[in-house]
């Protein structure tokens, strides 16, 4: 498994921990257990294998949605999001993990879909 600065890691002692820095040469990695710090870089869920410019932005996207109290609007905002990156392909990783949040959401709170969209071949 390849790990990336930013990631969670678990010690052997099952404390987590979040990658801060590695050394190639010595294949070692350093690794904080702070819990603040690993609070702070994983308040969205542990997601690894993700570069950290996409963290960073997904992590922006998702502070600014959680602001908003209703989860109808936290959709709203979310499928706007998700249709506005989705038309550059370099944003496949970003609306994936957007749409999983957004079906999370909308399973948490019991909101159904208003617009689907299918394949033509798939409908009767």
């Amino acid at each position: 498994m390849t790990l990336r600065i930013g990631d969670a890691v678990f010690l052997p002692d099952g404390r987590p921990g979040v990658l801060v820095s590695e050394n190639k040469q010595r294949d070692a990695v350093s690794v904080v257990t702070d819990k603040k710090v690993v609070s702070d870089a994983h308040r969205h869920g542990y997601l690894n294998g993700v570069k950290p410019d996409v963290r960073n932005e997904l992590y922006e996207i998702l502070d600014r949605v959680k602001e908003i109290p209703e989860p109808e609007k936290r959709i709203d905002e979310l499928r706007s999001k998700i249709e506005e990156l989705s038309i550059d392909p370099k944003n496949m990783v970003l609306t994936r993990y957007l749409t999983a949040e957004m079906a999370h959401i909308m399973n948490m709170a019991g909101v159904r879909p208003r617009v689907f969209e299918v394949d033509s071949f798939k409908l009767r």
